[in-house]
């Protein structure tokens, strides 16, 4: 099966994108899930129906596009092969795309986790001969602790800033990281001032079937007693800026495990928190679909690969250009 990489990846025998860069207005691609990075209208967009209704929930489509609602597990027709979506664990809505063509099949796994999420439907995992994988955290050293425990630790930041009389704040991102939060943390009970990019979201997953506990907008309530989640990218914004120095911050972020987390950030506190797959489950990943061939996509797709050919896999990245080994 060709498969070719340009800004995304295309796989010309079908006339089909796998999460392209830029839209395709005159094209058909699939969107594994509604993050920013990889959600993009279309003129025919293939998704499944929770990622339609968050993209949605973010940003019309233009007018001519196409979306395409699919069911997870249930198989269609495309150009002559036939396509399944696969949940991916990753955000609510994320999917896996299976392709079976002439004999052969190839798994797009878009952004995934193996690691059970109570935000997100569990991921399920195929067979098949090619394999395009992304290695957001492609290193060894990316070996995230159990999320129970980070949540424990989270919730204790919370308590101890409440009884220090100030505001927890928790910057995670709008779409998955804060719903989330907010599900894992539901024992404690708390209620929530979330950004509007995050409260758009969060109407978008109770619209999901998604129990999530109270939350607020700014200006809205009082903060006291009260945890805040907020965008990391979205610190300058004047009613954050008018709060902040009430604030205790916590980075909550797969990169918190890079040494000087904190500082890079700029918090106090950084907590592993991840929706991406670590180290070891990439290559759990890797067992469970047992390909032929494999091509490694974002984050340390070289290094990824590399180590999986030093295991006896047939891997190399797509996009990138790989520095071979010096005799």
């Amino acid at each position: 099966m060709e498969i070719a990489f340009d800004r995304g990846v295309h796989l010309p025998e079908i006339g089909l994108w796998l999460d392209p860069e830029d839209p395709k207005p005159d094209g058909t691609a699939f969107v594994s899930h509604a993050h920013g990075d990889h959600a993009r209208w279309h003129g025919t967009t293939l998704a499944s129906g929770p990622t339609l209704r968050l993209m949605r929930s973010r940003e019309t489509p233009p007018e001519g596009v196409q979306a395409k609602p699919q069911a997870f597990l249930q198989r269609f027709r495309h150009n002559g092969a036939t396509l399944t979506l696969l949940p991916a664990g990753h955000v609510a809505g994320s999917a896996q795309l299976l392709v079976e063509h002439r004999k052969e099949t190839l798994l797009y796994s878009g952004d995934f986790k193996m690691r059970p999420d109570p935000s997100c439907e569990p991921i399920q995992v195929h067979e098949a001969d090619h394999l395009v994988m992304e290695t957001t955290f492609g290193q060894a050293q990316y070996l995230f602790p159990p999320a129970s425990k980070t949540v424990e630790r989270i919730a204790a930041f919370i308590q101890k800033t409440h009884r220090e009389r100030r505001i927890p704040a928790l910057l995670a991102y709008s779409l998955g990281k804060a719903q989330e939060l907010m599900l894992c943390l539901k024992p404690w009970n708390h209620e929530y001032v979330v950004h509007p990019s995050a409260a758009a979201v969060c109407e978008a997953y109770r619209g999901l079937g998604y129990a999530l506990p109270p939350y607020h907008q700014p200006g809205d309530t009082g903060l006291d007693g009260k945890v805040l989640i907020w965008p990391p990218d979205a610190r300058r914004h004047p009613w954050y800026s008018g709060i902040a120095a009430r604030c205790r911050t916590a980075y909550i972020s797969g990169w918190a495990m890079d040494p000087g987390a904190r500082a890079k950030a700029a918090t106090d506190e950084a907590f592993p928190l991840s929706d991406h797959a670590d180290f070891s489950e990439l290559l759990a990943y890797v067992w469970q679909v047992h390909p032929r061939k494999i091509h490694t996509l974002h984050g340390f797709a070289a290094e990824f690969a590399s180590h999986l050919r030093l295991t006896g896999h047939d891997a190399d990245p797509l996009g990138v250009e790989e520095q071979l080994p010096l005799l």
